[in-house]
């Protein structure tokens, strides 16, 4: 039997569940979905860091309102595990050579959780340290 794939969800995944996003097709919403199974049934071990959480709340918010944001995170917390986002973990994500921040400190929670990879639609943005796949990358995998 292999190990339990340890899987950071990037915030865009989340938020394709969460809100059934309207900008992306229906192959990547599906995926995101089925990414997002795998994780409740324990096929893989997902997590997200705290500072996601936050980004959650606050766009769910925005585009279904405040009882669905709450429920939104409710379900992150039933999950998900969740990396803690102390100074740290801020200050190695500070260290990191991108230039993108928020990318940095997922990075830097991957890192720090001995994450296998990072699941996200948004590839470009990360640089190596860590491997990242699209939903139906690990798809493949699992």
């Amino acid at each position: 039997m292999s190990a339990i794939l340890l899987v950071l969800l990037g915030t865009n995944i989340i938020l394709d569940v969460a809100i059934n996003n309207r900008n992306a097709s229906k192959a990547v919403l599906r995926d995101s979905k089925r990414v997002w199974q795998a994780a409740e049934k324990g096929s893989i071990a997902g997590f997200m860091s705290a500072s996601s959480l936050t980004d959650v709340f606050y766009l769910v918010s925005r585009n279904s309102g405040v009882a669905a944001a709450r429920q939104a995170v409710r379900t992150c917390l039933k999950t998900l595990e969740i990396c803690t986002v102390d100074y740290s973990i801020l200050k190695y994500a500070d260290s990191l050579p991108g230039s993108d921040f928020e990318d940095n400190l997922q990075i830097a929670c991957a890192l720090r959780y001995k994450i296998s990879s990072i699941v996200t639609r948004d590839k470009a943005f990360y640089k190596g340290l860590v491997p990242v796949l699209t939903p139906e990358q690990l798809l493949k995998q699992i």
